[in-house]
């Protein structure tokens, strides 16, 4: 995870999906929600939300961090050029 100064001008935010009650507790509770000091954006599908983030969040270039390749693929075919993406294997996949 990057801290907030990893990179001078670039806001770190949190972009997941999840369930609408659920996610939020899970985010407030392992940190990540302080991490980025509270720039956390849920989304029931969060591939077709990219018009949204990218109004909160305009960019020349945005890096996307996800252990689903489905998701990882489906931004890339949207976004192209415009965004970097970057498997993370967590969980059973690792093992």
């Amino acid at each position: 995870m990057c801290s907030n100064d990893c990179v001078s001008g670039v806001q770190p935010s949190y972009y997941t999906d999840g369930d609408v009650v659920f996610q939020p507790r899970k985010v407030e509770r392992s940190g990540l929600s302080e991490a980025v000091n509270s720039h956390v954006l849920i989304y029931i599908h969060k591939e077709l939300a990219l018009d949204d983030v990218e109004s909160r969040y305009p960019a020349l270039h945005y890096v996307l961090v996800d252990d689903k390749p489905r998701i990882l693929a489906a931004v890339k075919d949207a976004r192209g050029s415009r965004v970097t993406t970057v498997f993370s294997a967590t969980g059973t996949i690792c093992a």
